[in-house]
């Protein structure tokens, strides 16, 4: 006999009362730990009833809104991307979003240096899914 209150290794149910092994459409085989936590992440989403997170990142489709380059500053660099000022309004209803600030890639940069807070920069704008981003940017020497 087994001494102790506890049902036993593997012996529970999930929350919808079927053991992990069971609810991997009727398999019977054993989940690795790798794989249970790739299911939930595969199920996050799908029962909270909310919207599927946006698609972010410098490889959405993009329509350029500006016909010549604008200035603008840097206000935040993240290693791989950041976030620019414009010295002019941008006259688009997605300019709005993430507070006015412009979305700019590393790839973005033509001379490909990395860029500091306070950098000024040349630019074209374009506008994606996400909102207003920076393409063509050019770093002014300082």
């Amino acid at each position: 006999t087994v001494c102790g209150k506890g049902k036993g290794k593997g012996k529970g149910k999930g929350k919808n009362g079927k053991s992990t092994t069971e609810a991997v459409a009727g398999t019977s085989q054993k989940l690795s730990m790798v794989e249970k936590l790739k299911l939930k992440r595969r199920r996050r989403g799908q029962d909270d009833g909310g919207e599927p997170k946006q698609a972010g990142g410098p490889d959405l489709p993009r329509e350029r809104v500006t016909v010549m380059p604008v200035a603008g500053e840097v206000i935040e660099w993240k290693g791989k991307f950041g976030w620019l000022s414009c010295s002019e309004d941008i006259d688009h209803e997605a300019a709005a979003k993430h507070d006015g600030r412009i979305y700019l890639h590393a790839k973005d940069i033509l001379t490909g240096e990395p860029l500091k807070p306070g950098a000024a920069v040349e630019f074209h704008v374009y506008v994606d899914p996400s909102g207003l981003g920076a393409e063509e940017v050019i770093p002014h020497s300082t």
